[in-house]
């Protein structure tokens, strides 16, 4: 069984949230205060039994004298689990005929913060700590000191899997007991041992009576009881898991060794407490790029095994690497402006298996970023990339500190992208997006579609260039510039753009625009641009209006959502 759905009410940021979540991995993206760890804590205090104990704090409450409900809803239930919860079980008409649910929620208020869980769909059936006992839930906190968490003590991680082998191979432990009664016969042979409780013993005769001054004697031993299984686990609990001395190593791979301890534990009570969940909060805390990538195909493989329980796992992250490794129907995206999450799985968007392959294929780091910004424009190429926020600069918009990202896609794949971020319930997400496309690439669109924009929704608009390229564009605004740009980076200037910039931009703009694609690239000259358009800092003011209308607009278009601006201070171009 797996948690389709979850519900939270008045819980920390989200006053009223319904998501469906993903039979296997699910992988939370947003930015910082979005609301990711909340989401964690609602499943977990729902499931894990190591929370039973723990109590709702007042800032856990979204609004005052309102409760905090949390529902969890598992679906397609084994046979076993059927059977181990069939009192609980809610059965309800689906499409392929009625079926057994499984509903556990939360509930608690201010005046009663311990939390009260309960099962069926009507919260009306009260659930027993050995019947959740059978939902295993192991928990990766961010930050945590993993080498303090490994050390010995009782119910550590190692004591708890050593019990574990110890009951599939049983002549193993009686070996080791047997080793430990023959290692607790042998000190008390030696001086060390023997002196002492001597010593001991004596001092004690002085200071009893008769007759217990005759009759009271003392030992030095290891402890040991009759009971076989409270021996091992009291030997286990004393056993420390931890690097070879001579493979020393840090924090990260300490958290790796407390991943490798917990997933072990995890998968073997997974084998008597049927379906199992992992809930793993920013992996990226103490792991490197490659790591990370290690961790999320350790966990996909996990999920993937056929021959053991059910496996769903939660992870939350700011890595665009972890990010960029995972199928994109497996991320689900929180958003602080509206505190919400949308799941981004196929039949969610308006996207199709097709995009889904396409996006979940060509999705790298710098891609990734767009599930972290606060706003997105969409460029076709370098160029653009290198540019743009110097046009953002001039226009007077920092776009770092907007959190805009500059994605640079291909000129053929804006609409793959744009469905992407369009609800097939006509909802939007409130992420800006501007997509910035070259008119040579819009064989389709009218003439007016290229000078102007293609309206889609509220948060997502085209815009084209007027000319064919960016680089068109520029130099028709720019020519001046563009030229000495161009001149610039040659040490021997070539005979047909010696003299370019006397001539107007129509009469050489093709010479121009060869000049770029047949020597330099189009890359190096917008870089050398970038750079001298920042050197004219002072001159900016003037700069603004040599900027394409279309560039303004794709700029504002994401800025003025993002921090809307007043009617009489707003630019307007």
């Amino acid at each position: 069984m797996y948690i389709s759905q979850i519900e939270i009410h008045n819980f920390r940021k989200y006053k009223d949230l319904t998501l469906n979540l993903n039979k296997g991995l699910n992988v939370f993206v947003g930015e910082n205060n979005s609301g990711k760890t909340a989401i964690i804590d609602a499943i977990r205090y729902v499931i894990d039994p190591d929370n039973y104990s723990v109590r709702i704090q007042e800032n856990d409450f979204n609004a005052e004298n309102n409760a905090i409900e949390i529902t969890l809803k598992f679906s397609e239930l084994s046979s076993k689990e059927e059977s181990t919860f069939m009192e609980f079980l809610t059965f309800e008409n689906v499409e392929t005929g009625i079926k057994p649910f499984l509903y556990l929620s939360l509930t608690a208020t201010e005046q009663h913060p311990h939390r009260w869980i309960r099962a069926g769909k009507d919260k009306d059936i009260d659930i027993d700590f050995q019947v959740r006992e059978q939902i295993h839930t192991a928990y990766f906190r961010p930050l945590r000191d993993a080498e303090n968490e490994l050390a010995p003590r009782q119910q550590s991680r190692l004591s708890k899997i050593l019990q574990i082998y110890g009951k599939k191979h049983p002549e193993s432990k009686t070996a080791i007991l047997n080793n430990l009664h023959t290692f607790n016969e042998s000190i008390k042979t030696q001086d060390v041992i023997k002196n002492s409780n001597a010593d001991t013993t004596h001092n004690l005769t002085k200071l009893l009576l008769y007759p217990d001054k005759n009759e009271t004697k003392t030992k030095i031993d290891i402890p040991q009881t009759s009971d076989a299984d409270k021996n091992f686990r009291h030997i286990s609990e004393r056993l420390k898991l931890d690097f070879a001395k001579e493979t020393k190593q840090g924090l990260g791979y300490y958290n790796l060794l407390f991943m490798a301890a917990e997933l072990i534990l995890l998968r073997n009570e997974g084998e008597s407490k049927l379906s199992s969940f992992l809930l793993i909060e920013e992996p990226e805390a103490h792991l490197h790029p490659q790591l990370q990538y290690n961790l999320l195909k350790f966990v996909q493989e996990e999920i993937a095994k056929p021959d053991v329980s059910s496996l769903q796992v939660f992870i939350t992250t700011h890595s665009p690497n972890i990010s960029s490794k995972v199928d994109v129907e497996n991320l689900i995206l929180l958003t602080s402006e509206d505190n919400n999450a949308y799941s981004l799985r196929e039949g969610a968007t308006k996207a199709d298996s097709k995009d889904y392959k396409f996006i979940t294929k060509f999705l790298d780091t710098t891609k990734a970023n767009m599930f972290f910004a606060k706003g997105i424009i969409f460029v076709e190429g370098f160029s653009e990339e290198i540019l743009f926020p110097v046009f953002a600069k001039i226009l007077g918009y920092d776009l770092e500190d907007y959190g805009v990202s500059i994605i640079s896609i291909n000129g053929t794949s804006h609409e793959r992208y744009a469905k992407i971020l369009q609800r097939q319930d006509g909802t939007e997400l409130p992420i800006p997006a501007s997509f910035v496309r070259d008119a040579d690439n819009l064989k389709d669109a009218t003439l007016s579609d290229k000078k102007g924009n293609i309206e889609t929704v509220t948060m997502l608009k085209f815009f084209s260039s007027s000319e064919k390229t960016l680089e068109y564009d520029i130099a028709k605004s720019m020519w001046q510039q563009s030229c000495a740009t161009l001149k610039s980076l040659y040490v021997n200037i070539p005979a047909e753009i010696k003299t370019i910039e006397t001539s107007d931009y129509e009469t050489k703009k093709d010479d121009f625009y060869r000049t770029i694609n047949d020597s330099r690239g189009k890359s190096e000259f917008a870089y050398k641009l970038s750079q001298d358009l920042m050197d004219k800092k002072p001159d900016w003011e003037n700069l603004k209006e040599s900027i394409p209308e279309y560039i303004k607009n794709a700029i504002t278009h994401v800025v003025n959502i993002i921090v809307p601006t007043n009617s009489d201070s707003q630019q307007i171009f």
